[in-house]
């Protein structure tokens, strides 16, 4: 059985693992340096860990099948009320199942509780089902994908913005 919970201070190998993964399988569609990020140490990756729980603007969510961490996904908030929804991934032999729903209802639970007025979320002109997924699920293209907002990393990929708006009354 699947479950999806919060990252803890102990799941941090856990998450090593599924971070790497994700940005070796597809280094194109995230915004990392791969070889900064494959030379961390374990004492490194706790302290990330450790962060994310200390930070009550930051949530990471792990979706595990027995012992394995078979997804994530994170969401921050800024100081303007904004989340933006990142790091996400599923396991391609996963995938297809409903878990990325699962995943992302955890992010927008988080925002409703924390009264957000957008939802945001970059993805790679590249990765076309990924953009279509995020559609369905009610995001819109809001910025063209000229935009390449990880320059500093040499990606090369463009990026299209997808958001959606939560104005309260």
């Amino acid at each position: 059985m699947i479950k999806i919970r919060s990252i803890k201070e102990t799941d941090y190998l856990l998450y090593r693992d599924i971070r790497l993964e994700m940005v070796n399988l597809y280094p194109q569609y995230f915004d990392v340096d791969r070889a900064k990020l494959n030379s961390l140490t374990d004492e490194d990756w706790k302290l990330s860990v450790i962060d994310t729980i200390q930070n009550s603007n930051n949530r990471k969510y792990l979706a595990y099948d027995k012992d394995r961490c078979i997804g994530m996904i994170g969401c921050d908030i800024a100081d303007d009320n904004t989340m933006t929804i990142g790091s996400f991934y599923i396991a391609p032999e996963y995938r297809g199942k409903g878990l990325g729903k699962r995943l992302m209802k955890k992010c927008l639970e988080f925002s409703d509780a924390q009264n957000c007025t957008a939802r945001k979320l970059w993805v790679s002109s590249a990765n076309k089902s990924a953009s279509e997924w995020y559609k369905r699920l009610g995001f819109q293209s809001t910025k063209p994908p000229t935009i390449n907002r990880f320059e500093h990393l040499k990606i090369f990929d463009q990026h299209e913005l997808f958001e959606e708006c939560l104005i309260k009354d």
